[in-house]
Order: structure tokens, then C-alpha cells, then sequence
């Protein structure tokens, strides 16, 4: 029982010190409103005493009133109405008053400091009080009173002409400045963006800075009303913008600055038909690129195409591509493929060739080749011509297209990659260039095949290291080296004839009993040669080895190579071996007192033929001399061979399409496949093969000739 009579004096304990804190709460509100309409009563009476003075002529300038009233005479009768109105909502006021923070503070001090006295309090209250009152209720009791208010919020036009809300994270900046001065000590600013109907759309939920040059980032999406959480429309622009300032949080009587701000005109179309924006092409594409990209397309779209019925582009396609559905599953060799609908029987037709001519088990091998490839169609885009932008659409971006198994099919536009098209046509002796005779698929494929037959145990990184190296043989001290030129030139033999001289010498000088210092002379002399020849034979050596990884050479220039190295070369090496050895016996019989020559086997060298076969090596030095001049008519500065390696290399590597040149190859469409395409019935479809392209070979590429287009669509 005792327990319980605790816990209920600790209720009644705690409802009291309740009651007490309300009363408090309540006395200090009491004596605030007190004091707030004490002082609304003392404005009033210093307005009237004017008045007064006024009308009796006594001098009492409006200037010697507070602050509050400065430059505001001719609105005495408006702030007398409003301190009246302000009095009879005592309470209203005090709680807009309250909800400042900036006046809350004040307002306690004044009721702590009152507590406990008796009403009136205004005649207590300090001058420096009084001061803060006033400027507290100031903005309330002048409101409707100034005749010109200053321009204190200003906004810069907008130029951003291209506002994209909800595209790739867009934001429209607005600039403003706002102005707080002692009279109007701009507290609390806001922005507001009302719709081309004037529907507030978007109020900012926080305080913005108030300064001269700042700047406020909205980024399209609305807060207010049914589209609250969306982004702002076109179709609701123009909106406006608006910046508003005040001495009050409540916004009342605010100073405002506006402008007019717009949504890009693509931006509705875009953001309702996000399931197609992946059809839209462009080079490194972020989100706003891909915008970009579509808006441009979009103008030639609509220049081309009749959108009746439909609101852009994009859902004009979304009705027109073979996108499957509950009922449709569109493919091509076995694979899902997106095309306009009306190129679809094109295409099914194609299979149906194969299948006719060929039977259903030579289509089920290809369907089978292909189901790990690449199939593309429909794509939003230009006609790609490379560096050099086109301004038409292609038959991909009509959905007139298909583009198959690009890796080992890709696109060589000549202009481009003028090295990699030479150095096809210089290991398949196929010329691919835009002035050569159009060659047949059959030719075509051929090349293919032995380009990848001659290059089975090649990497490009060596090619191109050979290239460079042979350069750079090439453009070191003509005396030092052995050039390219020297092979028919037979400089190895012009050194073994100086040897052979020196050893006729020798046999004089033997024959006439020569000064043994005289023959000492001789044998350096030959020494010194013979290190020459070893240089030149390393040269030589090196550079053989060097132009057979180039794989720049027929058969026949081959040979000249393997003649070099397997049988030149090595004889060579040997007989200058066994010359050293000779020289090496005349030197010790050179040394004896009576020395015998006689046993010296100079003729074993004397005798032997050291001519280079110029039948072996000619189509070797022709070959290279026919492909630096190719090489130069193709770009000028391929003759430097290592300018033509860092070309090819960065030719090959740019290709693009995942196709990797040495090992994939550049046309390895089925032959089937190309004789369907081929074929007179498919020509009738007003069809193209892009391998049979006159400057650009798009050998994945087989669709409706350009000039054509329109004969399919709508």
C-alpha cells in the first residue's frame, strides 16, 4: 500500500510541476504580448503626435521618429491601419513573430526580465530594448508602405538553351544576387519555379545564400502539386524562375527577382522512351553524348521519314523494328535480329536460298557456325565513313541492315588504314584499294585464307620489331653496314677479292725473297680485311634474318633469303675460317729462320668462286625495292619503313570490332552465305553485299543499297 501511495504522490508531483511549467510558459507569453502591443500603442502615439504637430503647424520632422518610419511619411495612415489590425491579433502576431528564430531569443529575455512585475512594462523598457523591438515588429507595421522599393534581388537571363532534366544527371544554374541593407535586412530567401500555366511547381526546402554573386542549381525535378517527384517537361516550359527574399520567414512582402527558363525540345521523347535509347550509336558515349547524338539524328529523321501517328522517332521505330513480342520472335540464322519490318522477308528469303539451293543441312552447319557470333541490325546512326563524318543516315539506322560476325568481317576504309590494306595486298598479292578492279567473293576469300595461311606462325610484334629494326640497319653509316643495295651488289666477294690481291702479293714477295717485314705488312693487311668481311657477314646475317620475319616477299624473294642464310652465308664463314688457318701457318714459317712457303695451301682459297648467285638473291632485292616504292605511292612517308610499322601497328590495333588482323583475319563470311547474298533473287531486293564497297570494304556488312531506302519504308 505504501508503494502504491508513493507512485501516486510521484503523478501528482509530476502533474503539478506540468501545471507549473504550462503556467510559466503562459505568464511569459502573457507578458510578451503585452509588451508587443505596449510598443505597437507607443508607434501609434508618436505617429499621431506628428499628425498633430502637423496640423498645427508645429515643426516635429517625421525624420525624429524611429528608424522604422524613415522615408516612409506619406504612409503614416497605412501604418496606423496596420499597428490597429496588428492589436486586434495580438496573438497571431506574436506567434509569426516566435517562429523567428532570430526573434525568439529577444522575446524570452523580455518576458524573463518582466516576470513577476506589473503591467505597464513599456515604460521600463531600456532605449537599446525599444530599438529591437521596433526593428522586430518593424517589417510587420510598415508593410504597403514604400513608394519605390529598391531593387534588392536580381537574376541573370538564362543561357543554357539545352536544359535536359533527368538526362545524365543535368542541372540548370541560376544566378542571382540578393542585396540586404539596413532598412531591409533580407533575413530568408527562397527559390520558386512556376510552370508555362503558372502552377508553383518547386519550392527549395532550405534557405539559399543570400549574397551579391551567388548561385542556386536545379536539377528539373518538381516537389509540389500531382508531379511532385518528376521531372519538369517541355511540354511545361517555358517556367519561371524566381528568387524571393525577406526580413520575414513567413515571406510576406518579400522583394523578387524572376526570369524564364526552358526544357530542351527532344527531352520529353527521350525520357519516355528509355527502353530505346541502347539503339542510339555514337562514339564514346556517355548518356549526354547518346542525347546529343539522338537529338542531331532526330532533325534528318524527321527530314526523311513520315512520323504520322507517332510522337518522335524513337516510338515511330519502337512500331517498326522487329522487337519480339508475345506473338513474334524474329531471328536470323538462328540468332535474334532487329530490322525494319518490311526487310524482314529479305532476310528470312536469304535463308530460304540456302536452304533450296543447298539443302536444310548446309543452313543448320551455318546456324551452328553462327550461334556464338555476332549478329547486329537496327541502329540509330550515321553511315560510318570514319574520321570523315557523314551527314546521312545509314541503311543501319532505317533498320535496312545486318552486320554479321564483325570480328572476323570488319570495315577497312581505305583512307584510314592505308597500311593495313598494303599489307594485305602484300602478302596476298590482293589489291583491295579503291582504284583496283572490283575482285569476286571467290578472290576475295581466297586472299583471306592465304593471308592467314602465310601469317599462321607470325605476331604483328614481330613484324613490326623487324621493320623497325631493318630502318634502323638502314640508316646507320653506309660504311659500316651492309645495306640492302650490297646483296646484288656482291660486296662480300669485292672483300674476299682484296684478300685474294694480298695473297697474290704474298706469293711474290715469297718468289723474290721478299724482306720478312714486308710480308709482315701483308698479313695484317689481310687480318684487317677479314675483320671487315666477319663485320659484314654479321650485317649481312642480321638483316637476312630481320627481312625474313617481315613477311613481305613471295616464294621467290623467300628463297633469296634461305639461299642467304642456309647456304651463302654459312660458305662464306667457313672458307674465311679456313683462311685463318693458312694465315695462321704463313705467320710460324713467316717467324722460322729458314722458312718453307711451299707447304702453305694458299690456292685452296685462291681458287674458290666467293660470287654471290645473283639469280638467287635478285627477286629478294626486287621485291624490297618494289615495296618501298608501293609503300610510298601509298603514303610518302612509308618508305621510311619504320614509319610504315608504327602506322600498321596503330592501323591494325583501331580496327575496332574485336578483330585482331593476324589472327582473324578480314572476310570469313560462309561461302554459302555470300552466294545467297549474291544471288539475282536477292539483287531484285535491291540488296548489297558492303564487301563489293568501292574505297570502304564492309565485309560484314549486307543490306538495302542506300540510294534504295525509301522503296522499304512506310
Amino acid at each position: 500500500m505504501s508503494a502504491l501511495i508513493a507512485a501516486l504522490q510521484r503523478v501528482e508531483t509530476g502533474s503539478v510541476e506540468m501545471k507549473d511549467q504550462k503556467a510559466a510558459d503562459a505568464s511569459l507569453e502573457g507578458i510578451q504580448k503585452i509588451i508587443i502591443k505596449e510598443a505597437l500603442a507607443s508607434a501609434r502615439e508618436n505617429i499621431e503626435e506628428w499628425q498633430k504637430a502637423v496640423e498645427e503647424s508645429v515643426e516635429k520632422p517625421w525624420e525624429k521618429l524611429n528608424a522604422c518610419f524613415v522615408d516612409r511619411e506619406a504612409g503614416a495612415e497605412t501604418i496606423l491601419e496596420n499597428i490597429h489590425n496588428l492589436s486586434d491579433s495580438i496573438g497571431d502576431l506574436l506567434s509569426q513573430l516566435a517562429s523567428d528564430e532570430a526573434n525568439s531569443e529577444l522575446l524570452r529575455v523580455i518576458g524573463v526580465a518582466f516576470k513577476g512585475k506589473e503591467p505597464p512594462y513599456y515604460p521600463e523598457v531600456s532605449d537599446s530594448m525599444r530599438s529591437q523591438l521596433m526593428e522586430m515588429i518593424c517589417p510587420y507595421i510598415t508593410i504597403g508602405t514604400d513608394k519605390e522599393r529598391p531593387e534588392l534581388v536580381k537574376i541573370e537571363p538564362i543561357d543554357d538553351d539545352m536544359f535536359t532534366p533527368g538526362i545524365a544527371q543535368d542541372v540548370i544554374d541560376i544566378h542571382y544576387s540578393i542585396e540586404s541593407t539596413a532598412k531591409f535586412p533580407l533575413r530568408y530567401a527562397r527559390a520558386e519555379i512556376y510552370d508555362k500555366g503558372n502552377s508553383l511547381v518547386y519550392v527549395n526546402t532550405e534557405n539559399i545564400e543570400i549574397a551579391t554573386d551567388a548561385k542556386f542549381v536545379w536539377d528539373g525535378k518538381m516537389n509540389q502539386g500531382d508531379f511532385a517527384g518528376k521531372y519538369i517537361r517541355y511540354e511545361k516550359s517555358e517556367f519561371t524562375i524566381k528568387i524571393l527574399a525577406s526580413v520575414r520567414q513567413d515571406y510576406s512582402d518579400p522583394f523578387v527577382g524572376s526570369t524564364i527558363g526552358s526544357v530542351d525540345f527532344e527531352t520529353d521523347e527521350w525520357n519516355d522512351n528509355k527502353d530505346m535509347h541502347g539503339w542510339v550509336i555514337c562514339d564514346q558515349c556517355s548518356e549526354s553524348k547518346k542525347y546529343e547524338t539522338y537529338r542531331e539524328l532526330a532533325e534528318v529523321y524527321e527530314s526523311i521519314l513520315d512520323f504520322e501517328g507517332f510522337a518522335s522517332p524513337l516510338e515511330y521505330f519502337k512500331n517498326k523494328i522487329t522487337f519480339d513480342d508475345s506473338e513474334n520472335k524474329y531471328t536470323f540464322l538462328g540468332k535474334p535480329v532487329r530490322v525494319y519490318k518490311s526487310f524482314y522477308p529479305v532476310l528470312k528469303e536469304l535463308e530460304n536460298y540456302i536452304v533450296k539451293e543447298f539443302g536444310s543441312s548446309v543452313f543448320a552447319q551455318i546456324k551452328d557456325k553462327y550461334s556464338d557470333r555476332s549478329l547486329g541490325g537496327f541502329a540509330m546512326r550515321y553511315i560510318n565513313n570514319g574520321s570523315s563524318k557523314s551527314e546521312s543516315i545509314s541503311p543501319h539506322g532505317m533498320g535496312l541492315a545486318v552486320d554479321i560476325d564483325w570480328k572476323r568481317n570488319p570495315q577497312v576504309i581505305a583512307s584510314e588504314r592505308p597500311a593495313v590494306l598494303f599489307f594485305i595486298k602484300r602478302v596476298t598479292e590482293m589489291n583491295f584499294f579503291k582504284d583496283a578492279p572490283m575482285p569476286s567473293w571467290q578472290l576475295t576469300k581466297a586472299a583471306h585464307h592465304l593471308f592467314l595461311t602465310n601469317l599462321s606462325k607470325a605476331t604483328m610484334s614481330a613484324l613490326l620489331e623487324s621493320l623497325s629494326k631493318i630502318q634502323e640497319h638502314n640508316e646507320k653509316e653506309q660504311s659500316s653496314v651492309y645495306q640492302m643495295g650490297d646483296i646484288s651488289d656482291d660486296i662480300i666477294n669485292s672483300g674476299i677479292k682484296t684478300v685474294k690481291k694480298n695473297i697474290q702479293n704474298i706469293n711474290k714477295l715469297i718468289a723474290n725473297n721478299g724482306d720478312r717485314n714486308d710480308l709482315k705488312l701483308v698479313f695484317e693487311s689481310i687480318d684487317n680485311e677479314l675483320f671487315i668481311l666477319d663485320h659484314k657477314l654479321s650485317e649481312l646475317e642480321s638483316l637476312a634474318k630481320e627481312l625474313f620475319n617481315v613477311l613481305i616477299f613471295t616464294p621467290e624473294g623467300k628463297s633469296g633469303i634461305v639461299y642467304l642464310t642456309e647456304r651463302y652465308i654459312p660458305f662464306i664463314k667457313a672458307k674465311l675460317i679456313d683462311l685463318r688457318e693458312i694465315m695462321a701457318l704463313a705467320e710460324t714459317e713467316r717467324q722460322k729462320n729458314n722458312p718453307d712457303y711451299s707447304l702453305i695451301p694458299f690456292d685452296d682459297f685462291t681458287s674458290l668462286d666467293f660470287s654471290i648467285n645473283t639469280n638467287e638473291v635478285g627477286p629478294l632485292v626486287e621485291e624490297y625495292k618494289s615495296f618501298i616504292t608501293e609503300a610510298k605511292g601509298v603514303r610518302s612517308n612509308y618508305s621510311n619503313l619504320e614509319n610504315f610499322a608504327k602506322s600498321l601497328q596503330s592501323q591494325t590495333n583501331s580496327i575496332g570490332y574485336d578483330n585482331i588482323l593476324l589472327e582473324d583475319g578480314f572476310c570469313d563470311l560462309d561461302d554459302y552465305l555470300l552466294i545467297a547474298m549474291l544471288s539475282d533473287a536477292l539483287k531484285a531486293r535491291l540488296t548489297e553485299w558492303g564487301g563489293q564497297y568501292n574505297g570502304k570494304k564492309d565485309w560484314m556488312h549486307f543490306g538495302v543499297m542506300a540510294e534504295n531506302v525509301r522503296d522499304y519504308i512506310d
